[in-house]
């Protein structure tokens, strides 16, 4: 038996434990219980801290940006100079780079909280991340070119995520004309997993960065980004028991994300 709540100690204060119980026999009779408690006050206030703070950054600084950004959205319509508009799109561009660390920072959370899993069906999330996507993609001259990928697999709402990052990387910083994304299943230690392969044809990532590319704060030479992005999606595709991995086309040419996810079966 395993549970937690408050006790009262001899000084009348409360503490938070964890109580660890086992029933005690003698006959086979049940005579009372062997019980354990553990003081677990430093791990509850550390939780309700971490909690304030994620409300906090949820509601408090999040609302405050919306205001912000509704606010240079209305100046930026008024007459103004070409210098001013510069200031007010660079702080547009800030602002909106700052709801999105945020959001980051949030699903990080998730990954290590509690998630909610699902069977997800590959092509109807892809498909959907594509034609939210495509526009950007066209109003840089890129073509995504997507060949469905018909598969089932275990997982959370995150994946949306994982792929979206994915795709948006290559889209913003890659300086491609193309994004082909094709999938297949492979056998990998006994398993069946699904490879869902994301390939731009652009000027590649160094091969210094590209050893490094998934860890924390790792990002391209000149990036406004905060370097959580790809590690964010390696967080979450592990998280699901798949894996990513970055490679070199046979070309030379661009770079190819390669997503591994179990099949479910």
């Amino acid at each position: 038996m395993r549970s937690e709540g408050l006790r009262k100690k001899k000084d009348g204060s409360l503490v938070h434990v964890s109580i660890l119980g086992a029933p005690i026999f003698i006959e086979g009779k049940q005579v009372g219980i062997y019980t354990i408690y553990r003081d677990i006050t430093a791990r509850k206030e550390a939780e309700q801290e971490k909690e304030f703070y994620d409300s906090l950054l949820r509601h408090d600084v999040a609302n405050r940006n919306t205001i912000i950004q509704g606010s240079l959205e209305l100046l930026a319509e008024e007459d103004l100079t070409e210098e001013q508009k510069a200031i007010v799109e660079n702080a547009l561009k800030a602002s909106h780079s700052s709801t999105e660390l945020i959001e980051m920072i949030r699903n990080l959370r998730r990954i290590g909280g509690e998630q909610s899993f699902a069977l997800i069906d590959l092509h109807e999330v892809l498909s959907k991340v594509v034609s939210i996507l495509e526009q950007q993609a066209k109003n840089k001259g890129i073509e995504i070119v997507y060949s469905p990928i018909h598969g089932i697999v275990k997982a959370g709402s995150l994946i949306e995520n994982a792929f979206s990052n994915i795709i948006q990387n290559a889209i913003i910083h890659s300086n491609c004309s193309k994004i082909i994304i094709s999938g297949k299943e492979e056998k990998r230690d006994g398993k069946t997993f699904y490879r869902i392969s994301i390939e731009d044809n652009g000027r590649g990532i160094p091969a210094d960065i590209r050893k490094n590319i998934f860890s924390i704060g790792v990002k391209g030479k000149g990036s406004p980004g905060s370097g959580l992005g790809l590690y964010l999606v390696k967080k979450i595709i592990e998280s699901y028991g798949g894996e990513i991995v970055i490679r070199e086309p046979e070309n030379g040419k661009g770079t190819i994300f390669d997503v591994y996810l179990p099949k479910f079966e």
